[in-house]
């Protein structure tokens, strides 16, 4: 009979960036929190995709959130960019 027991769990090694990309904890942070937000967000755009007089296939409420989050994310960047280059400037 085989051992059913668990492994030990060992931590995973950090994975270098490719060239040219930054892998700080921030963008880390960003990532996961908008991972987390489109699958929190889904459920509620599939409700009111629900609504629509024809079928919405099932990938679309996941699109949407993405895009959502993706426009969020570059207003909140836009924003921090020109309250950078004012205080630069002042």
């Amino acid at each position: 009979m085989p051992d059913d027991t668990p492994a030990a769990v060992t931590p995973l090694a950090p994975v270098p960036a490719p060239a040219g990309l930054s892998a700080s904890p921030a963008s880390m942070t960003v990532t996961a929190a908008a991972t987390m937000t489109a699958a929190s967000l889904a459920p509620a755009i599939g409700w009111l995709l629900s609504g629509c007089p024809r079928p919405v296939p099932d990938g679309v409420s996941l699109t949407v959130a993405a895009v959502l989050i993706i426009a969020a994310h570059g207003i909140q960047k836009l924003v921090a960019a020109r309250q950078a280059k004012r205080l630069a400037q002042s």
